[in-house]
């Protein structure tokens, strides 16, 4: 969570929380609150400030976690969501330190009770920060070396799909995203 004199940024993993926080933090007078960065309880301090996020295609989000968790892909991506699946039902993070719940929560699960008042999507980042309340300018994000491999290399196949789509339906309906 990046906060600022007129904003909350809630960081949702995977989501270019990392660059937007970072161009908040330098551009807009932006501090990151202890507790982490994908910290999501806003202090009392900080409430009726321009509360934003930003949320992602469901399945490029889990592909990007899938290389991040998986040390890039060396588990079967069908087998790595199962298991999200799976920690998700159980609340357990397994052996691979999922223990933090936002590894294996939906975007809309870890935005659940946060009171946002505008959400930005990855794919139209950085353009669509311009119409938040204390920007009305070009932004330009910086470039996050994590991002550059993180991007399928082919289509997913139909089992793949299938499986995502268990995993996020309720983002794909609540975004309005397609698998």
């Amino acid at each position: 969570m990046v906060v600022g004199a007129e904003y909350v940024f809630v960081a949702v993993p995977r989501t270019a929380s990392t660059a937007v926080g970072r161009w908040l933090m330098a551009e807009r007078g932006g501090e990151r609150l202890p507790g982490g960065h994908h910290r999501r309880t806003i202090p009392p301090e900080h409430l009726g400030k321009h509360c934003f996020a930003a949320i992602r295609n469901p399945a490029t989000r889990l592909h990007s976690l899938w290389c991040t968790c998986t040390n890039r892909g060396r588990e079967p991506l069908e087998d790595f969501v199962r298991k999200l699946i799976n920690f998700r039902k159980f609340g357990k993070g397994g052996s691979w330190g999922l223990g933090a719940e936002w590894i294996w929560k939906t975007q809309l699960q870890f935005l659940s009770g946060v009171p946002i008042d505008s959400i930005h999507r990855f794919e139209e980042l950085p353009d669509s920060l311009e119409s938040l309340p204390f920007v009305g300018e070009p932004v330009s994000l910086p470039l996050v070396s994590s991002q550059i491999s993180k991007v399928p290399k082919r289509p997913l196949t139909d089992s793949e799909r299938d499986v995502i789509w268990e995993h996020s339906r309720e983002d794909f309906e609540a975004f309005g995203y397609s698998p």
